[in-house]
């Protein structure tokens, strides 16, 4: 089970332009796509809504400077992915789930794709001051997201 999220070609250039470093934090990997495990939550299946766990983090570096993002949670209720920064919760990404995708393997997988993440306002603030650019916009669409979870046998 995992969020696998596909960095959107112009902020990947963008952040690179700007000497922007993305780094994967273990046990999530990957650089253009980005692995991130599963470790908890609780998903509807007939709906979609509920919340995604994550393991691992992000880090944003620029010049001697980081930001990372930890205890990452995808809530499908609120629309919103959070994370903490600093030991702070905050809203990173807006999800867009107009068009969600649902698919039944033999063993009960769960597939929702094209989850798009547009970056939120206090999110970009806090990026851009913690690592000293002003690359991060409100609206920017940092990528698309695929979400494959688990349900138990018996649950639909």
């Amino acid at each position: 089970m995992r969020t696998d999220v596909v960095i959107n070609p112009a902020v990947s250039a963008a952040l690179k332009n700007a000497g922007i470093s993305v780094t994967a934090d273990a046990p999530a990997r990957g650089k253009t796509t980005l692995l991130f495990p599963v470790s908890g939550g609780q998903i509807t299946v007939a709906t979609l809504v509920g919340t995604i766990d994550h393991a691992g983090g992000l880090t944003f570096s620029h010049n001697g400077k980081s930001v990372t993002l930890t205890n990452l949670v995808i809530n499908t209720n609120t629309k919103q992915l959070t994370g903490t920064i600093g030991g702070q919760p905050i809203p990173i990404f807006g999800l867009n789930l107009s068009s969600p995708v649902r698919a039944r393997g033999a063993h009960g997988i769960l597939l929702a794709s094209t989850v798009k993440l547009t970056v939120i306002s206090p999110a970009a603030a806090v990026l851009n001051s913690g690592v000293g650019v002003s690359t991060f916009k409100a609206g920017m669409n940092f990528g698309v997201a695929t979400l494959t979870v688990a349900y138990a046998r018996g649950y639909r």
